[in-house]
This record gives C-alpha cells, sequence and structure tokens, in this order.
C-alpha cells in the first residue's frame, strides 16, 4: 500500500523517509547536538529545549544523515528565528 503525505501518531510525525519523534536527537547544520526532541506537532515540526527555553524548528528544515536527524539550521538561527 503506498501512503503519500503525512501520517500523524501520537509520538511520532512521518515526512516521506524522515520520522521526526519524540526523545529523538536533533543536529544542527554544524553537526553540533541540539538535544532531544521535546514535542513534535502535527507539521512534524520539532520543539527543542536551548539555553532554557522551548524552541519550535521547522519540519521543512529537518532531513536525515546518517541516520541522524539533522535540521538545516545551526542553534544561532533557530534560537533568532523571528
Amino acid at each position: 500500500m503506498l501512503v503519500l503525505g503525512l501520517v500523524t501518531t501520537t509520538a511520532a510525525v512521518y515526512a516521506e523517509d524522515v520520522v521526526v519523534a519524540k526523545g529523538a536527537l536533533l543536529q544542527a547544520a554544524d553537526g553540533r547536538s541540539l538535544g532531544a526532541i521535546q514535542k513534535v506537532a502535527g507539521d512534524g515540526s520539532a520543539s527543542v529545549i536551548l539555553e532554557g527555553k522551548i524552541y519550535v524548528v521547522p519540519a521543512s528544515t529537518i532531513s536525515t544523515k546518517d541516520g541522524k536527524l539533522v535540521t538545516s539550521l545551526k542553534k544561532w538561527d533557530i534560537i533568532n528565528r523571528k
């Protein structure tokens, strides 16, 4: 069976070949760890805690590289997003 689009469960969001799940580790574009994903929204965006605050990383920036979740943003970009 072929399903196109997003399939949402309570624990993870699947977008194409990328699985964004609560508790998964997320890396920044420069390879540094951003920490564990705290929450996944219905659109696949991930919430992470950086410097004591919660920030949302857009799903459109998240992919996998070498089996790891990676955002195309750097920590500075996430903290300074408007």
